[in-house]
């Protein structure tokens, strides 16, 4: 639309200065007519530019110039057939001239040609804004496809980690019809236990997006962490991990659905990625908390990643990427300092400083 009116602008303007500079040749024209006729001397008719030029008595008969067919002689001015008409009648019969009749077919080519540059014009910009539209909507999509890949991630992470429990639990149930010892009970446990965690920080995870409100209540983090190892004792002992508690009393204001996450992905993750026979460290002294292991480690270019959601280390082991970002998330409400140091296939180290705005009065 735009190229239409721009082409259709110019092209006016184009007539009509072609009209005027065709009327002013004939004006000159016209007056030299005059003035031969007064002066009684020879006329000489001089050429403009590719025009054509016809004189003619009244009775419409050539006098003078090239024949021009059908010439409508009651117009000032016209167009048609590709060609541009000017009829002056300023001669007043001197020297016998009626009407002085340009025709011109410039104008159309220059018409032409200027159609010919706004299709060009027109062409590439539109390429111009379909190649900047392009990267914009890659760039634009990029966040979206980055967060569909996460998502997708997290849906087959999360399929195998529901399946690998929910299996182990299938196995199971047959096996308590003739297995007396307590090691069928022990897999059952272990993988209610994990299937509880995995619903537990689905659920936080939905609460925390929807920014539910939590009660604030005043927390002891030493009786947190020893249910949550209860709780995962039967894993512990599967790994035959020697669990090292060094604790004091730490009452924190925090809701004591965060804290149970925050110690669980915690020990989770420090069980999970330890070594069979290997133990590891927790200690609460000076209001700070610490767990140590001795495992696999993590890798110093990824290290800085580690925290972001679905994002995972280590393909080999569990987990689909989210225990770090709950750990995350809550230590950043609830004014917790956290640092994670680690040393690839020697062991990770994290630490939770907890600030003194928010330790409980009921201390």
């Amino acid at each position: 639309m735009i190229a239409y009116l721009y082409f259709t602008t110019i092209s006016n303007s184009l007539l009509q200065a072609q009209k005027h500079k065709m009327k002013n040749h004939a004006l000159e024209i016209a007056s030299s007519i005059v003035t031969a006729h007064m002066n009684n001397t020879e006329f000489n008719c001089n050429l403009y530019g590719s025009c054509n030029i016809a004189l003619y008595d009244e009775n419409k008969t050539l006098l003078f110039g090239a024949n021009i067919d059908n010439i409508q002689f009651e117009k000032d001015d016209y167009l048609e057939h590709d060609s541009l008409y000017v009829i002056d009648k300023s001669a007043q019969l001197h020297l016998g001239v009626k009407y002085i009749v340009l025709k011109d077919k410039e104008f159309t080519k220059m018409e032409d040609l200027l159609l010919q540059k706004v299709i060009l014009y027109t062409i590439l910009v539109l390429i111009f804004i379909g190649i900047v539209g392009y990267f914009l909507s890659k760039l634009f999509l990029r966040p979206i496809a980055y967060e569909r890949e996460k998502l997708d991630t997290f849906i087959k992470n999360t399929t195998h980690e529901l399946n690998t429990p929910i299996t182990a639990l299938l196995m199971s149930i047959p096996a308590l019809k003739t297995d007396t010892n307590s090691s069928s009970l022990e897999r059952i446990k272990i993988s209610a236990n994990r299937i509880s965690n995995i619903y537990s920080d689905l659920c936080f995870l939905l609460k925390n997006d929807l920014d539910i409100q939590d009660e604030i209540v005043s927390v002891n983090f030493e009786e947190i962490i020893k249910e949550q190892i209860i709780l995962m004792e039967g894993y512990i002992k599967s790994k035959n991990i020697t669990v090292i508690q060094k604790l004091e009393i730490l009452q924190y204001d925090i809701d004591k659905e965060s804290a149970q996450r925050l110690i669980a992905n915690l020990l989770s993750n420090a069980l999970k990625y330890s070594k069979p026979n290997q133990k590891v460290e927790i200690t609460i002294h000076n209001n700070v908390l610490t767990f140590q292991d001795y495992g696999i480690g993590i890798k110093k270019d990824v290290l800085q990643n580690v925290q972001k959601r679905y994002f995972r280390a280590n393909k080999n082991e569990g987990g689909f990427g989210i225990g770090l970002d709950i750990v995350t998330t809550i230590t950043h409400k609830y004014n917790i300092d956290l640092k994670i140091d680690s040393v690839y296939q020697s062991g990770t180290i994290v630490t939770l400083k907890f600030l003194s705005e928010n330790f409980s009065k009921k201390t």
